[in-house]
């Protein structure tokens, strides 16, 4: 569970500093999609699964590597996880809040996660990491698959691991207080609703997704990873995000 600053989707070499950036709005069309299109039968049909986990293999792996830095060797695992409620309807996306106790990216939006020890594999941990996290057992989760590794700099690599949570309730889960201060979803409807895509444009030179629905600022490498998933999860006729993450050039100032 990372928020790392990542670059567009595409390797790319970063040379100067990122510190700085602005939020913009994406461009936005009028939203055509009739919100009973976000459905489970639409969504979580055996048709779009296999297309979703061929796109999601299909995506380049992204790295990125800073000036001066070197990428660490370890690697790491996050769960993707679309829920229904207990009527299997309503699919939407589990984020957690990072604790405001950690030393780094505290109460930073993330997806359950963190780092794969050396006896498990991808999957494994993803499963393990969410139940230490929130304490959500690995039989309740349907492991769709694995996407492709990301490489952000000054942390380890990571592997999305996508998977259905179905009869989700909020009252079975038991977090673990000194990594999560909430746990949530936030349906597909509104996160693919145009109002809610943004993107952060950094002073050294690229872009990257913002989605932002009321009070919940999804960003970093959480947003380029819902981003990336939304892209490959979503059928054609509902996918109203493609190329609206726009370059921006930079302000110079004298």
């Amino acid at each position: 569970m990372w928020c790392v600053i990542m670059s567009r989707y595409q390797q790319l070499q970063i040379n100067s500093c990122c510190s700085l950036h602005r939020l913009y709005g994406a461009s936005t069309n009028s939203f055509t999609v009739e919100s009973k299109s976000f459905t489970s039968d639409v969504l979580l049909n055996e048709n779009n699964r296999q297309r979703c986990m061929k796109a999601m293999k299909q995506t380049p792996p992204v790295a990125i590597k800073r000036r001066g830095t070197n990428m660490e060797n370890a690697f790491a695992s996050v769960l993707i996880a679309i829920c229904t409620n207990e009527q299997l309807q309503n699919p939407s996306l589990l984020y957690t809040r990072r604790s405001r106790m950690l030393s780094r990216h505290m109460s930073q939006i993330s997806f359950p996660g963190g780092i794969k020890e050396e006896n498990e594999d991808f999957i494994q941990c993803a499963l393990r990491e969410t139940e230490e996290e929130i304490g959500l057992k690995s039989n309740r989760i349907d492991i769709w698959g694995t996407g492709s590794l990301l490489t952000p700099p000054h942390t380890a690599a990571i592997m999305p691991v996508v998977g259905v949570i179905n009869h989700f309730r909020a009252n079975e889960l038991k977090l673990n207080e000194a990594e999560v201060d909430e746990c949530f979803t936030i349906t597909f409807e509104d996160l693919c609703h145009p109002s809610a895509l943004g993107y952060t444009q950094f002073k050294s030179g690229y872009s990257t997704p913002v989605f932002r629905v009321g009070n919940k600022r999804i960003w970093g490498i959480t947003g380029f990873l819902t981003n990336i998933f939304l892209n490959c999860f979503l059928p054609p006729h509902l996918n109203q995000l493609k190329g609206r993450v726009k370059f921006i050039k930079p302000i110079r100032y004298s």
